[in-house]
């Protein structure tokens, strides 16, 4: 089981693959997404995620966010929403 948790998570950055399209295709220019961190919190059948990133904002500032996401135990994203 934690082989397979792991192995939802990029070996590099440590960010979640699913979680990172999500966010990518969430914000309004997606070449601009930096990952920060991740870090999540295993709670049998469901994965809670966080990543925070940044990216640049409406005005060419760059902000800095973090996503909450919960993901199911083989990589799925349930939900997630972007918390700034």
């Amino acid at each position: 089981r934690n082989e397979r948790i792991k192995s939802l998570f990029s070996e590099g950055d440590g960010s979640h693959y699913q979680v990172n399209k999500w966010i990518e295709s969430n914000i309004k220019d997606p070449d601009s997404y930096k990952h920060i961190e991740t870090t999540y919190i295993d709670m049998d059948s469901v994965i809670f995620v966080y990543t925070t990133f940044t990216a640049t904002n409406s005005f060419g500032g760059r902000e800095k966010a973090t996503c909450a996401a919960s993901v199911d135990t083989l990589g799925n994203l349930i939900e997630a929403s972007i918390i700034e």
